[in-house]
């Protein structure tokens, strides 16, 4: 599979900010964990639907483990269909991803 170009994982999400100009609004740092460089913020002010911003920040924060197993996942299935691979396809692992991508664990 193509290297795309992008930041690899491991990611890390860090609450920036709880407040801002008195009110609660919580703000989120996506980090690479490898050189800790803020790599998106989530929940800047003046976006809408602002209750969501926690879990739009775990999922993004969770991409590359989705990633990983996605591509896991696809291998297995290829290999299966190839007559290489004799047993089940364990999604296990894909469905461990999405659930604490999702916060449901």
């Amino acid at each position: 599979m193509k290297d795309l170009k992008h930041t690899h994982g491991p990611y890390k999400l860090q609450l920036i900010e709880e407040e801002h100009h008195g009110y609660k609004w919580k703000t989120y740092c996506i980090r690479s964990a490898k050189t800790n460089v803020c790599l998106s913020v989530v929940g800047a002010v003046d976006r809408y639907e602002s209750e969501r911003i926690p879990a739009t920040a775990l999922l993004m924060s969770k991409a590359p483990e989705l990633l990983e197993a996605l591509r896991d996942l696809l291998v297995m299935v290829e290999q299966k269909n190839a007559g290489d691979y004799s047993g089940n396809v364990d999604t296990s692992e894909a469905i461990k991803a999405i659930n604490q991508a999702t916060g449901e664990n």
